[in-house]
């Protein structure tokens, strides 16, 4: 290469003109083009990609430094929550944080069609084998599956915690037989999306008949204990007629059977929703029809002696209960929110 040619290259580079060093005589093999090893002598700076989610969330625009710091003094208060879940509950764009879990899990991120539905945007007869309540409560969505040679399947499966192998080996076992699972990351509301397509989300708990549920449901399962004072709170004697009072019998039997640490029921618009939190993960499991959420709350409040007719305070109480022969105590706390009041129940 002539030297002119060096110099032209050089001044692509942004190195002025000229200040190519000779070619050196050097050993048998060098030319004079190993002058340009004076150049790239160095090696180039390589752009950092962060390592963990909350920088990349920052750094993709996903969140603010300020509510990733909010989130992260929620998680330091409340230990064992993860931020994603966090996020979500102050308002973060689902869409951007979930391409950042994926890119850091190394998995694709996709959008579910709810314009194609069962017809292409989610596979319907796969959610209905692995339970509509699974999907909801653990946030998974079978998109689509293909059969192999060898007569298994492969399943393309929608997830909101990718890191959750615990659930991989739980969907297989839902579907029997030699599954091959391919993870995807999806975002919450496209998974409550499908489910509302399939009439498995608010409209269907709306009109869902319980009484099959309740009949399980004994009076017997869970009493509430006298307090040292005395005071009882009373379980009325007809809670084998009042669905409310059996239905509240349920939700307290299903969080002590599951394991749960606290019991969080939540107002929205159009129903209740309640959630247990089991190894400090929260998970939505129930939702009572949205006419019985009033009745729902002021039955918590009674056993806990706390004011019914008060709803702009927050309210702390107790309850000690037998539940199925165990002895479980609860802290209850009630507190005002923007569709009535919200209340969550540690189990101690």
């Amino acid at each position: 290469m002539a030297r002119t040619d060096i110099d032209s290259l050089l001044s692509e580079l942004g190195v002025p003109a000229g200040s190519a060093p000779a070619a050196p005589a050097g050993p048998a093999g060098g030319g004079p083009t190993d002058g340009l090893s004076d150049v790239f002598s160095e090696p180039l700076p390589e752009a950092e990609t962060p390592t963990e989610l909350g920088p990349l969330l920052v750094e993709r625009g996903a969140v603010t430094a300020q509510q990733l710091a909010t989130a992260q003094t929620v998680i330091r208060q409340s230990p064992g929550r993860r931020l994603v879940e966090v996020l979500f509950e102050h308002g973060a764009d689902e869409v951007k944080v979930q391409e950042c879990v994926a890119h850091l899990a190394g998995l694709a991120f996709e959008r579910v069609d709810m314009e194609k539905g069962l017809d292409g945007g989610f596979d319907g007869k796969l959610l209905q084998r692995l339970g509509p309540d699974l999907c909801r409560a653990q946030m998974v969505l079978p998109l689509r599956s293909s059969e192999t040679g060898a007569g298994g399947l492969r399943v393309v499966l929608g997830v909101v915690r990718p890191d959750d192998v615990f659930l991989l080996d739980e969907v297989r076992r839902r579907l029997g037989g030699a599954v091959a699972l391919k993870p995807v990351v999806v975002t919450p509301f496209d998974i409550k999306g499908a489910l509302e397509v399939v009439g498995q989300g608010e409209q269907k708990q709306e009109s869902e008949d319980i009484s099959a549920l309740l009949s399980e449901v004994h009076e017997s399962d869970v009493a509430v204990e006298k307090e040292k004072d005395g005071h009882e709170v009373d379980l009325e004697r007809e809670a084998g007629e009042s669905p409310v009072i059996k239905y509240v019998n349920y939700i307290i039997q299903a969080a002590v059977k599951e394991g749960a640490s606290d019991i969080h029921v939540e107002p929205s618009d159009k129903r209740l929703t309640v959630r247990f939190r089991i190894d400090g993960e929260l998970f939505e499991s129930l939702n009572p029809p949205a006419s019985m959420a009033a009745a729902i709350i002021s039955r918590l409040k009674i056993m806990a002696n706390l004011n019914i007719a008060e709803k702009r305070k927050p309210q702390d109480g107790r309850i000690k209960m037998v539940v199925q022969g165990r002895e479980v105590d609860f802290r209850v706390s009630s507190l005002p929110a923007r569709h009535g009041e919200s209340m969550v129940l540690r189990i101690l």
